[in-house]
């Protein structure tokens, strides 16, 4: 690949599914979002060289419009959603010097929600055996 730049970042930006797999019930999502995670890396890898950093960042569930993002939330280990400025800070930190030597990977911004598995929601009776 020629490039015409050096140095920049670039940033995805996918649900958590992609990054963990079994998160929805949406085949289709999940395979897309997963490619994804493909492409970040490959990506990285092929324009390395001209100094342009790839990563991605998997965000959970996102507090709705006419919601706080400090809603309560049980199946989120946090207990509360994240808002839409908690992803752009990311995206903030990825695109600055700061991460200088971040690449090929991806930020996961979720509140806990990819820790989430089928013993915690029956710890927490949001689920039944």
């Amino acid at each position: 690949m020629r490039l015409r730049q050096t140095a920049g970042s670039i940033i995805f930006l996918a649900p958590l599914a992609y990054h963990f797999g079994g998160l929805s019930l949406d085949p289709v999502s999940e395979s897309t979002s997963a490619a994804l995670l493909a492409l970040t890396r490959s990506l990285a890898l092929e324009v390395a060289p001209s100094s342009i950093r790839v990563n991605a960042i998997a965000f959970g569930a996102i507090a709705a419009n006419n919601e706080s993002a400090l809603s309560p939330d049980k199946l989120v280990p946090l207990g509360y959603r994240i808002a839409a400025a908690d992803i752009g800070a990311g995206v903030v930190f990825l695109a600055s010097s700061k991460a200088r030597f971040i690449t090929g990977t991806s930020l996961v911004i979720d509140g806990g929600l990819g820790l989430v598995s089928g013993s915690y929601l029956r710890s927490q009776r949001l689920i039944e055996m």
